[in-house]
């Protein structure tokens, strides 16, 4: 009984301090949108509660259940996309709310994932979904914005359910100075990713205004690394010349890692997916060339053969024995078969 009060009280002092968090920065945003009647009030006291604990309920689904997520779309909305859209307010069961498979008007061969209504006959938010950690994830922008911008829909979200991007339609220059919101529910910290998803609280589209995003990246534990802050070079863009020796690599969440040489940025990079839930034993083993893995659960090849130069990373052995160029082509590859964005690691070089 002793250790069950003392682990309720570690509890409440955990989630007292994500509120306190949360309400620092979201503040402004509470006050320019006031409540209209007494429900009003109690919905957005408890909204701070309930997105907080929705998330470490998301983040828990995401690690206990990633290889069926990752298989299917369907599942992917009915256990992470549902449960964040009814605590933003809009009622899944309520086809005032919200409608699945609505069909576009300028492309009537086309259903978009659900149509989130407020207020108004014209959708207030389009949003697209892909199974978990689907490669096709950043592909959907591109075709959202397109349809999106012909029939007049002023913000339109892509997410897999664990990455939700969210862009205004209308908002000047390209498809990347569009988005306002971009979190990634089991990278990012509880309090930034609650904060990032309250752009799509239902009430704030009631006048029919764009979506606003009131977080700002955080370290540890933010967005992404910004580039004047972190340095270094994007991994997506990344050639490394010969003779070149890394000195530190960049993570999604803020942290870095020192390493040494081009074969510790393959192995740090693997334990840190590994940590992090991205690689399970079901991702692997990951391919290289021909019948060459590149990360396994055990130190040998589809051919049998042992890796030229193991090493152990997390639970997984990876194969280390390349030039500069082709590890960090290999730890693209690796990056991309977890669902993931090579543009989100960065390499700063001695």
């Amino acid at each position: 009984m002793v250790y069950t009060l003392l682990f309720i009280a570690e509890k409440v002092r955990l989630v007292q301090s994500l509120k306190l968090d949360f309400l620092a920065r979201g503040a402004k945003y509470f006050r320019k949108y006031k409540p209209s009647n007494e429900h009003a009030v109690l919905r957005r006291e408890t909204v701070v509660d309930e997105l907080l604990n929705l998330i470490e309920s998301l983040r828990k689904r995401i690690t206990d259940h990633d290889a069926l997520l990752r298989g299917s779309e369907a599942l992917t909305r009915y256990v992470l996309v549902d449960p964040l859209l009814r605590c933003l307010g809009w009622d899944t069961e309520d086809p005032t709310h919200v409608v699945p498979e609505y069909k576009i008007p300028s492309e009537p061969t086309h259903a978009a994932d659900y149509a989130l209504f407020a207020g108004a006959d014209i959708p207030r938010v389009i949003v697209e979904v892909k199974r978990l950690g689907h490669a096709a994830y950043s592909n959907a922008a591109s075709q959202a914005l397109g349809y999106c911008m012909h029939d007049g829909f002023n913000c339109f979200v892509v997410t897999d359910g664990q990455r939700w991007a969210v862009y205004e339609t209308l908002k000047e220059g390209n498809l990347a100075n569009k988005q306002i919101a971009n979190f990634d529910i089991r990278v990012n910290s509880v309090p930034d990713a609650c904060l990032n998803a309250l752009c799509l609280w239902r009430e704030r589209f009631n006048d029919g205004s764009p979506p606003v995003a009131i977080a700002t990246p955080s370290m540890p534990g933010g967005i992404k690394v910004p580039p004047e802050i972190g340095g270094g070079i994007q991994l997506s863009k990344l050639q490394p010349k010969a003779g070149t020796k890394p000195q530190s690599l960049l993570f999604p969440d803020g942290s870095v890692v020192p390493v040494t040489s081009w074969a510790q940025t393959l192995t740090k990079l693997t334990e840190w997916l590994g940590k992090q839930g991205y690689i399970t034993k079901n991702h692997l083993p990951i391919h290289g060339k021909g019948s060459k893995f590149l990360v396994a659960t055990q130190p040998k090849h589809g051919d049998g053969k042992n890796f030229n130069s193991p090493k152990p990373a997390a639970e997984f052995w990876v194969d280390t024995n390349y030039n500069s160029g082709r590890i960090a082509q290999n730890m693209r590859v690796i990056i991309e078969h977890v669902g993931m964005d090579s543009s989100e690691f960065r390499i700063r070089m001695q």
